[in-house]
């Protein structure tokens, strides 16, 4: 996923007391859905929907561990420079889907 850059905006708050707010706007790449669709979705690559099937589990599971390993790529970025995500969910990890 390519990153582009954070703006920062100046908005005037309305009302009696006029607050100056600032309002950070990131600049990424479109992504085309998230992970929780990803694994829950119709078309999921989930292991566990899959049946039986040892070739599409072993595709699953392939689809499985490459999400996992860039996700602990991320978090180890981060961590290594003291920052913490406080709302990792599925649905909070953008996703390129790999046809």
């Amino acid at each position: 996923m390519s990153y582009y850059g954070t703006s920062v905006r100046r908005s005037q708050g309305s009302g009696e007391i006029a607050q100056q707010r600032f309002q950070v706007v990131m600049v990424m790449e479109l992504c085309e859905t998230t992970l929780r669709t990803q694994i829950v979705g119709k078309q999921a690559k989930n292991p566990g929907k899959l049946g039986e099937s040892e070739l599409l589990q072993k595709t699953a599971m392939q689809h499985v561990a490459h999400y996992v390993t860039q996700i602990a790529s991320a978090l180890m970025y981060l961590h290594e420079r003291a920052l913490v995500h406080r709302d990792l969910k599925p649905q909070n990890i953008l996703v390129n889907c790999v046809k």
